[in-house]
């Protein structure tokens, strides 16, 4: 009985060892199942932490480059509604000063503010006849600069540009010209002024230092101004005074 009994109990611990070992197997397994399962949760914990910092990146580049955008919209924005406004005033000004030109620069004495007095130009020695009217020649304006060269009148209609716009030239000397115009003539503008002469016109540069509004008897408002050279072929000139001179009419 006691053999029986001690071999009983040896088999009763020798099965408790097995499952003892088989139990802790069991455990260990679990234990590398556990830390395998957190390893990963690690890896996806610091994946997604990338992920959201990239995101936010992403969306404050977006925010920055959005802003910008807005930004230039805005200047943008702001200087189209300067330059219509600037334009709205020069347009303004453009069709307010010449009425201004003709109130302030026609003489008082005149019956009709828009009626300018026709005065005879000088004609050329041995010519008797009078200049046509767009030739009337007004006193030089105070602060004009003072002629130094003796000037030519022109009986007939002597057809010049100014700045590219057809002008009527009244008298020239080898300092300066007066000029009849329909386009709008504004003292202290440079401009250019070609005088046909064949196949060589004569173009001199100057300055309008006097201009004025009037009203011609046929051809409505006109502009009548003083224009000084500044740069100019006095031989050219002369050349086509004398030639212009010997082609006058007799009076």
């Amino acid at each position: 009985d006691l053999t029986a009994a001690r071999q009983t109990l040896e088999a009763a611990h020798a099965q408790a060892e097995e499952q003892s070992q088989s139990e802790r197997r069991d455990i260990e397994r679990s234990l590398r199942d556990a830390l395998a399962k957190a390893d990963a949760a690690i890896r996806d914990r610091d994946f997604l932490a990338e992920e959201l910092e990239l995101t936010r990146a992403s969306v404050a580049a977006g925010q920055t480059e959005s802003q910008a955008q807005l930004d230039a919209m805005r200047k943008a924005a702001a200087q189209r509604i300067a330059d219509l406004e600037a334009a709205l005033h020069a347009r303004h000004r453009d069709e307010t000063e010449p009425a201004t030109a003709a109130r302030t620069s026609l003489p008082e004495a005149q019956a009709s503010p828009l009626a300018a007095a026709e005065v005879p130009e000088p004609t050329l020695a041995g010519a008797g006849a009078r200049s046509a009217p767009a030739h009337a020649s007004p006193t030089t304006p105070h602060g004009a600069p003072v002629r130094r060269a003796s000037r030519q009148a022109f009986q007939e209609d002597l057809q010049v540009l100014i700045d590219g716009s057809p002008a009527t030239l009244v008298d020239l000397s080898i300092s300066g010209a007066q000029l009849v115009s329909h386009s709008a003539l504004k003292p202290n503008r440079m401009v250019r002024v070609q005088i046909p002469a064949g196949d060589n016109p004569i173009t001199c540069k100057g300055k309008i230092v006097w201009a004025r509004l009037e009203a011609g008897s046929t051809t409505g408002l006109r502009y009548r101004a003083g224009v000084f050279f500044t740069g100019v072929d006095e031989r050219a000139i002369e050349r086509f005074l004398a030639e212009y001179g010997a082609n006058q009419p007799a009076g």
